[in-house]
């Protein structure tokens, strides 16, 4: 049996079963406690079983507050939907949710089209949601900052040529007037899909 000195959490990699680990006691830096590798192991396994009994097995998450759940950097939190592909249903595993919001100045036409750019490319072309604004003259700062419709402009959103990096959103004027040049017609979207 080795004596072995662990600077850092790296090098418990390098711990045999057999081996004992020196731990300086924060509390007393004078003494030196001696833990067995497999005692830590058997530890650390009981701990995480019993974590995966009270999330896993019990099926349920439960609080008296939100609950948050924080991925890495740059990285989504996934959930399994049930989703339905005409009138087929599938339990999809790793979907992910994401939103946004933009605007579109008129042209003077019935109908403006933006090319939207997911910020991930999905697995699968996902279900998009778009919905219309109103519109706003100067060009809004936050989706907040629309006005309304007037009293003949009424766009309609469609969200054509859906593929796993982007859409495009359609608004249509269902009344009498163009969009109007100068104005701004916002739209939000959101896109539920299976990330891989």
């Amino acid at each position: 049996m080795s004596n072995k000195k662990i600077e850092n959490l790296t090098e418990l990699t390098t711990v045999a079963d057999g081996d004992e680990m020196v731990i300086n006691d924060i509390s007393d830096s004078s003494e030196a406690k001696k833990l067995s590798w497999a005692n830590i192991k058997a530890t650390l396994k009981t701990y995480f079983d019993t974590l995966y009994v009270s999330l896993g097995a019990v099926g349920a998450l439960t609080g008296t507050d939100h609950i948050v759940i924080t991925p890495g950097t740059s990285k989504l939190v996934k959930l399994a939907v049930l989703r339905q592909d005409n009138t087929t249903n599938a339990y999809d595993n790793n979907t992910v949710i994401l939103a946004g919001w933009g605007y579109i100045e008129g042209n003077g036409t019935k109908q403006l089209t933006e090319a939207v750019t997911f910020g991930i490319t999905f697995s699968e072309r996902p279900i998009v949601i778009l919905h219309s604004l109103g519109y706003n003259s100067p060009a809004p700062t936050h989706v907040g900052g629309f006005t309304g419709y007037g009293a003949t402009d009424f766009p309609g959103t469609t969200s054509p040529s859906i593929t796993t990096t982007g859409f495009n959103a359609v608004l249509t004027n269902l009344g009498v007037n163009n969009l109007a040049a100068g104005s701004y017609y916002g739209y939000s979207w959101i896109a539920i899909g299976q990330l891989n």
